[in-house]
């Protein structure tokens, strides 16, 4: 769950900026959920006011089903040629195809411009790793439970 703002007022957002262009990323749920609880506990304590109430992993798992509850709901609002769906697996394995895809679809400008840009930046990212995460079984259980509309949408399971 990256920058989850614009998920949350994407109506706000197309009645602003009706013609905006968006970029959907999509990642198996199995691993978004170590990943924010990770940068939850990592980050956010520096922007309490005071102790929160609610525990971060339930937290996390109220605020990923509301959020993609709402943009299953909106999404439909996004005409279809300003809108791409992708998923972090296909952006992470292909970066260079998938970015051109974007470009492609969108109908954007420039690609033929920042090509060689986009090829460096890969290039200098390429002994990134992602962090592994273990999941208890019973946590697994749990991401099922609550995320399972968004697992079944986008066809994922604990290994993909």
């Amino acid at each position: 769950m990256g920058n989850t703002s614009p998920v949350l007022c994407l109506s706000l957002l197309l009645e602003l900026f009706p013609d905006a262009k968006f970029i959907h990323i999509h990642r198996n749920p199995y691993a978004v959920f170590p990943s924010t609880l990770k940068m939850y506990k990592k980050m956010f304590p520096y922007f309490y006011l005071q102790q929160p109430k609610v525990e971060p992993i339930e937290f996390i798992l109220e605020t990923y089903k509301k959020m993609y509850q709402k943009f299953f709901e909106e999404k439909g609002l996004i005409p279809k040629e300003n809108f791409i769906e992708i998923s972090y697996q296909d952006l992470t394995q292909s970066p260079f195809a998938t970015i051109r895809k974007i470009y492609t679809e969108l109908d954007l400008p420039g690609f033929q411009q920042s090509k060689e840009d986009i090829k460096a930046y890969i290039a200098s990212q390429r002994n990134y790793r992602v962090n592994k995460h273990t999941l208890s079984d019973a946590m697994k259980e749990r991401i099922t439970k609550e995320w399972h509309f968004t697992i079944n949408h986008w066809g994922y399971s604990e290994k993909s």
